[in-house]
């Protein structure tokens, strides 16, 4: 490529359809790109310009774009590298320059030569990891984080990975396995190892907390714009959000300053583990907090009920209600007699009357709690104070 203005150009101009088709080029796809230009427009452009800054009369000679995914790009380089006529002719005093000498100083060029060649230019720029961060910041692509406390391999987080990916570009970091019930805990007396499994998916040896942690605070090069954490394997109704990773890693992500929303599939032993229902609702809401943000301190905490899409009775605001006291612990012995313990089961609900996420979710109803940091009971500060002030 000879010309780094023409490469502003065309991410410009399709910054629309960058938008929509840039979460699955960040999958590894290649695409061919047609310019159609406005040849008025390109004829009155000065026959050389800088390479730092595209000017606004340059972009408007871009008057569409079509991108089409799938085709190679040697294909699309051959096809197309003559489709705009011939390049000006320039006095060279050195043997023929490779396509990388044209960043070198003093090569100047007309914006809208060799348009074709920025084919390759981007194609490139979406398969190497280094760059594609850049370039999806650079065309307005929102860098959504996903994780769980299930384990990467869980079928949640490979439902709500999907029905993200057309909103953004969707990031996987989670536990290595099952971290439930690991709350807000961080991993702080050992180190914590990172492994990639796939473009676009880690597991880390550690916390649900600890994956939103590093991911947010220097693991990328870039900046996320939301924390999406589930689709959790079981309800986190009530008191559970207390206990639940899932719910701790979009803790952690209002912590570190972004919109959290946590996911939760109410499912049962008996159930059929509707991931699609609830990953509906997932890709409804956060589409919805992209396009009409609500008060960045707010946690979102979604529970759905496992029940087919088309039985979902629709999605309602809700607070939290409380269960019963859990049952008791459950003794067992290992194979050299001695005694160990599983934690109880979970009590049932106790305040579930209307208006609590408990009474939406029992009657079809997928419940979006707004959840807050701040565990102050305000109202009984000044009671507290009173008491206080009598101590002996």
């Amino acid at each position: 490529m000879h010309d780094a203005q023409a490469a502003a150009l065309t991410g410009n101009g399709g910054a629309q359809e960058f938008t929509q088709l840039g979460p699955a080029l960040f999958q590894g796809q290649t695409v061919q790109i047609n310019l159609r230009l406005d040849a008025d427009g390109a004829a009155a452009q000065p026959a050389q310009h800088g390479l730092r800054h595209p000017r606004t009369p340059e972009l408007q000679c871009v008057t569409g774009l079509n991108i089409k995914p799938g085709i190679g790009w040697q294909q699309a380089f051959r096809k197309h590298r003559g489709a705009l006529g011939a390049r000006e002719t320039r006095p060279r005093h050195h043997p023929p320059a490779r396509r990388c000498d044209a960043f070198r100083r003093g090569q100047r060029a007309h914006a809208l030569h060799g348009l074709p060649e920025q084919v390759v230019f981007f194609i490139l720029v979406l398969r190497h990891a280094s760059l594609r961060a850049w370039s999806f910041k650079y065309i307005g692509v929102m860098q959504i984080l996903v994780s769980n406390d299930d384990g990467y391999r869980a079928e949640g987080i490979a439902c709500l990975r999907t029905a993200l990916c057309d909103l953004g570009v969707v990031t996987v970091v989670a536990p290595d396995r099952n971290r439930s019930g690991a709350s807000n805990s961080l991993t702080l007396d050992v180190p914590l190892r990172v492994t990639q499994v796939e473009p676009g998916v880690h597991f880390v040896a550690g916390t649900p907390t600890d994956c939103v942690h590093l991911a947010v605070s220097g693991l990328f090069s870039f900046e996320f714009d939301m924390v999406v954490s589930g689709i959790n394997d079981g309800p986190n109704l009530g008191d559970d959000v207390l206990y639940s990773g899932t719910v701790a890693a979009a803790i952690e992500g209002r912590f570190l300053g972004l919109p959290a929303v946590a996911l939760s599939l109410c499912t049962r032993p008996e159930g059929a583990r509707h991931f699609d229902t609830a990953a509906v609702v997932a890709r409804r809401v956060v589409a919805g907090l992209l396009t009409q943000p609500l008060d960045p301190r707010l946690i979102l905490s979604i529970n759905v009920p496992d029940v087919p899409l088309s039985e979902l009775r629709g999605i309602c605001s809700t607070r939290l209600g409380s269960r019963h006291r859990s049952g008791r612990a459950l003794p067992a012995r290992d194979p050299k007699g001695s005694t160990l313990y599983w934690i109880g089961p979970v009590g049932a609900g106790d305040d579930a009357g209307e208006g609590t996420d408990f009474h939406a979710v029992a009657n079809g109803w997928a419940s979006v709690t707004p959840l807050s940091i701040d565990l102050t009971r305000h109202a009984a500060l000044p009671a507290l104070t009173q008491w206080l002030d009598a101590l002996p």
